[in-house]
């Protein structure tokens, strides 16, 4: 169950992150505003990478090519799943580094 807590927060703190970059023009400027953009425009990079149907190639304006709903949810799913493993992992080492954690139950097999 840690690891449903520490997924529901990264995902909590990163949308609040996204309202304060979609809201407040100075925090776009900032480090924590840049870490919060590159979720959204790593379509791009997916799209470059030759996955078909993220971007709109008849919308686009200045070579910003406008996203499609298919690239939206794609971009989001991809995100999501990274989020989630990297929650299971970190749940995993903080369970096994604590006492009573794997080691307290492998050194009892002894």
């Amino acid at each position: 169950m840690r690891s449903c807590r520490l997924f529901a927060s990264v995902v909590t703190a990163y949308g609040l992150g996204w309202l304060g970059w979609a809201y407040w023009p100075a925090f776009r400027e900032s480090f924590a505003g840049q870490l919060v953009a590159i979720p959204p425009f790593s379509i791009y990079l997916f799209d470059d990478w030759g996955v078909p149907g993220l971007t709109d190639r008849h919308d686009c304006d200045w070579m910003w090519c406008k996203p499609t709903i298919f690239g939206t949810i794609f971009t989001m799913l991809v995100w999501l799943g990274l989020a989630w493993c990297a929650s299971l992992g970190v749940a995993r080492l903080l369970r096994g580094s604590r006492p009573g954690g794997r080691e307290a139950i492998e050194g009892d097999e002894r």
